[in-house]
């Protein structure tokens, strides 16, 4: 079984699949393949339930397989905590909440995660949407996401996160994920059509209006105005600003790009000149249209995010998710 041993903690959980399928194909009460097996089931089942099983069918073997014994015991300890951290989360006592996911979370081994804890970053990222900590809530949705790429919820709610940063390319690529998986979902298409939106019109803004400056500002203004936007989005310093780290990053990237043109003789007399003729043109046509971020080519076309698995309806909906949400 040593093969399988090593599968398994190189996550190559197929490979460890297959080759205990084999050991157990020739012998069904083999012990060591059979706790192999529930190992394996452990780290990548979404629902308790189906390790449960495999622990049972274990103990009726070896009753005093201190393995399965303490796995089970486990199991038991992250439920009570789970349906504990539910139960905080339904009375809105979010902070109580986010203390028992977050209990219940470090008995994760962080070497080798388990597919379970899935819903737990859900209803973790939850609480903390509730409390307006978008960041937090982000970052437990992407570890949800990676212990589970076919958890249509935890795109959808980190695409609403990231809607409200205002950071609409990140939010577009989660809606069009969630989308891959039910694409008659007319919510989702929503959801999606509006960020793409909210896109297009955040960034009609031209290089000036950025840095919140008027057209043409001098040089001066425009160091001025780098100089305090730098110093704001700094990545050092958003921490103990308060502001987004998600937001403040892409902030800091345009205006380093709108500097990089405006703080430039030649290129700001360029952009200048494209910028009066777009002024013109649109006054002498009953509207206004300013050169947008877009028109740099800062922002790459979109991607298209079609290559995860087939939509499970069973690991996306499951049953210990705190809310629709």
């Amino acid at each position: 079984m040593g093969y399988a041993e090593a599968a398994l903690y190189t996550k190559n959980f197929q490979k460890a699949i297959s080759a205990v399928k084999v050991a157990v194909g020739k012998d069904p009460n083999n012990i060591e393949a059979l706790w192999l097996q529930t190992r394996i089931k452990y780290h990548t089942a979404f629902e308790d339930k189906e390790v449960l099983e495999n622990i049972n069918s274990l103990l009726k073997l070896d009753s005093s397989h201190s393995g399965a014994l303490d796995l089970k015991k486990k199991i038991d300890k992250l439920r009570h905590l789970r349906q504990k951290g539910n139960e905080a989360f339904q009375q809105k006592n979010y902070k109580d909440a986010i203390n028992v996911y977050t209990e219940a979370l470090n008995e994760e081994d962080k070497k080798l995660p388990t597919a379970l804890n899935a819903v737990l970053y859900a209803n973790r990222a939850a609480a903390h949407k509730n409390l307006n900590n978008f960041d937090e809530a982000i970052t437990d949705l992407s570890s949800a996401i990676q212990r589970n790429d076919s958890y249509v919820k935890a795109y959808i709610r980190r695409g609403q996160c990231y809607a409200e940063l205002d950071v609409w390319d990140e939010a577009i690529k989660d809606f069009s994920s969630a989308i891959s998986h039910e694409p008659f979902n007319s919510e989702y298409v929503t959801l999606l059509e509006t960020a793409q939106l909210k896109h297009q019109e955040f960034n009609k803004r031209n290089y000036y209006e950025i840095m919140g400056l008027g057209a043409f500002a001098s040089p001066p203004e425009i160091k001025k105005a780098y100089r305090i936007l730098a110093l704001k989005y700094h990545p050092d310093k958003v921490n103990s600003s308060g502001i987004s780290p998600f937001k403040a990053e892409k902030l800091f990237k345009e205006i380093q790009v709108c500097y990089e043109v405006l703080s430039d003789p030649q290129k700001k007399a360029q952009y200048d000149r494209d910028l009066q003729i777009q002024m013109q043109n649109s006054m002498n046509m009953g509207s206004f249209s300013s050169p947008s971020f877009t028109q740099t080519n800062f922002y790459p076309q979109q991607q298209q995010y079609n290559n995860f698995n087939n939509f499970n309806a069973q690991q996306a909906r499951n049953p210990y998710a705190t809310s629709s949400w």
